[in-house]
């Protein structure tokens, strides 16, 4: 949820660019971001947010034209995942991160995971110490991960970049021990024992 403060500057940095239709937008637009930072209602939802009550509703065009104008004002961007068919709207000069519009815009490692996921959308700079071809080939590697639709560049750089590359997801995987099949009760491998199992053949001493 935006603070009152950020709605009253994003209000009063914009209220001269902007046409009384295309206020009322961004108005709407500010009341429905996410926690992170984005706007994903539809123009159907938008009609029914900006028809003043017992009068005749606006048409979804209109709700069109006046994102469109918000944009090429550079009041807001507009990011479309045509593969997942889905629309986020950013403010511009929010705190919250705004994604780039185009390739052009992007960092030299946004451009590679793009190249690499060109349907996965960039909602976030690569981190610092991030290393994104190492981090691409453990996704591509990854059935899972790699057939995550939702999962943007974001779900990959935070929640998955100390588990798979740092090597805390096998500690993670063995943080409780547990038991198998059998029964003996016996707990499943410790991660010593795991590890001791995965050792190289060439590091056996025989």
């Amino acid at each position: 949820m935006v603070e009152d403060k950020e709605l009253v500057k994003i209000l009063s940095n914009n209220f001269n660019r902007c046409d009384g239709n295309e206020f009322k937008t961004l108005t709407a637009i500010i009341k429905t971001l996410n926690d992170f930072g984005y706007c994903s209602i539809s123009n159907k939802f938008f009609v029914k947010m900006l028809t003043p009550e017992g009068e005749k509703p606006i048409t979804e065009k209109s709700v069109s034209n006046w994102l469109s104008a918000l944009k090429e004002k550079k009041v807001i961007n507009i990011v479309i995942n045509s593969h997942k068919h889905q629309r986020r709207i950013y403010i511009k000069g929010f705190s919250k991160y705004v994604p780039p519009e185009n390739i052009d815009e992007m960092s030299p490692e946004q451009r590679l995971f793009h190249e690499a996921f060109p349907n996965k959308i960039i909602d976030c700079d690569v981190p610092k110490g991030v290393n994104i071809k190492l981090l691409i080939n453990e996704i591509k590697e990854s059935d899972f991960l790699t057939q995550a639709d939702n999962m943007t560049l974001k779900s990959y750089a935070v929640k998955y970049y100390d588990k798979i590359i740092k090597g805390n997801y096998r500690n993670a995987l063995f943080s409780k021990p547990q038991k198998n099949h059998f029964s003996t009760e016996r707990p499943a491998y410790t991660k010593e024992e795991y590890d001791a199992l995965m050792t190289p053949i060439e590091e056996i001493e025989i």
